[in-house]
């Protein structure tokens, strides 16, 4: 498990510094997931080129966004769900137009983004 981990980390590039949610959210759950694991912060400091206090500040971020079902939290580790919780996870397919009417903050328009991604709006193909 954790060479794959390793492999996710090379291909999605998440040793890199970046600020874009998606790979922040990814990298909290890899590090809550080795962590589960028992693998040591300062190992996985070394696995994501990041430090003592951001390891700890990812823990603590990550426990809140999963306690709180936090939706763009779920949907941006979807994939790391499905691979390393087993998860089978089957959304109902949503109407893009009914969302993006619906969306009156930036956080909404963030959540559209996310379900294109993981193709949940009905004739709506990704490509």
């Amino acid at each position: 498990m954790i060479q794959r981990i390793e492999e996710i980390i090379a291909e999605q590039n998440l040793r890199e510094k970046s600020r874009y949610r998606y790979l922040v959210h990814r990298r909290w759950y890899l590090i809550v997931l080795l962590r589960k694991h028992g693998i040591k912060l300062k190992r996985i400091g070394e696995m994501l080129n990041l430090q003592h206090p951001a390891i700890i500040y990812g823990l603590k971020q990550a426990a809140y966004f999963e306690e709180h079902k936090d939706k763009l939290f779920l949907l941006d580790t979807l994939e790391l769900q499905k691979e390393f919780g087993g998860l089978e996870i089957v959304f109902q397919q949503r109407n893009l137009i009914k969302d993006i009417e619906n969306c009156y903050s930036m956080y909404h328009l963030s959540l559209v983004q996310a379900r294109i991604k993981n193709n949940q709006y009905r004739n709506y193909e990704q490509n």
